[in-house]
């Protein structure tokens, strides 16, 4: 069973889809906005904090699998995504980490506080998301997601053709989100949008509780908690052997054993 949000409780309003993977949820046009409201205030209740974030990049990556990444769109519909794979980049130590050589205008998140989002650019303009760690210019690169909720928005974005009600093709629904690209336009998260955005936010200074302002990219915890270490495998990044050997041999990504949204298994990789 795919793990919801705390308090992300199904209403009226919203249609359980079964698929190969668990259950996935989709808000009905015409969901009123009080109902959408409510629903996004809970699981801003959940939000990480900056206490959260505040974490060397390592433990960060581990510390993120399992949570939500929560996102708003502008129409007010929830896309909702349970991290599955990260990879750390530990900053100016790291030889493959963007901030290696020195802060520029384009890694400057990296540099920010903890908890601040990262979007850069590969292959001209496709988006990948990151977020800021405690090391001085450190990140970890969110690799992939299991849709939860907002599956037939996450499809459109990605332009699938798949009924998402009966789930078709076991392929093109894992495609959805199973790439650190492939997220970023299923949660239409962009550059040009979340960069240099914080993924924290403050509350009522009166109350303590009440949420201020709920950001349109956020992330939160579920009732589960943190995943256990044994449910988690260590291997070696992708795509950066043109930073060297010893760059890429280096164990930095870690992805939630046995989970169909994980985007590379290699043969190296102890599952168990």
């Amino acid at each position: 069973m795919v793990k919801r949000p705390v308090g992300a409780k199904v209403q009226n309003e919203v249609v359980e889809k079964k698929s190969h993977y668990g259950v996935i949820s989709d808000v009905r046009n015409g969901c009123s906005d009080s109902i959408l409201q409510t629903r996004v205030q809970l699981l801003a209740e959940t939000c990480l904090t900056f206490e959260d974030f505040d974490k060397c990049a390592i433990e960060l990556a581990k510390y993120l699998l399992g949570k939500i990444v929560v996102r708003i769109t502008e129409n007010g519909e929830i896309l909702t995504g349970r991290i599955v794979e990260t990879e750390a980049y530990p900053g100016l130590t790291d030889v493959a980490s963007h901030s290696f050589r020195g802060r520029t205008e384009r890694n400057q998140a990296m540099f920010m506080p903890a908890g601040t989002c990262y979007v850069y650019y590969i292959y001209g303009r496709q988006n990948c998301v990151n977020v800021s760690s405690k090391d001085e210019a450190g990140a970890v690169l969110i690799r992939a997601v299991e849709p939860i909720e907002g599956h037939s928005i996450m499809l459109k974005n990605r332009n699938k053709k798949v009924d998402a009600s009966l789930a078709q093709s076991l392929k093109s629904i894992k495609d959805v989100s199973n790439g650190p690209a492939k997220l970023c336009q299923a949660l239409n998260i962009t550059k040009d949008e979340f960069n240099c955005q914080p993924l924290t936010f403050s509350r009522s200074t009166e109350t303590g509780s009440e949420i201020s302002v709920v950001p349109k990219l956020f992330m939160a915890k579920t009732e589960e908690g943190n995943i256990p270490e044994d449910s988690i495998v260590v291997s070696t990044r992708v795509g950066i052997d043109g930073c060297g050997k010893e760059a890429a041999a280096l164990p930095l990504r870690y992805f939630i054993k046995r989970n169909f949204y994980v985007s590379v298994v290699k043969k190296t990789d102890s599952i168990g």
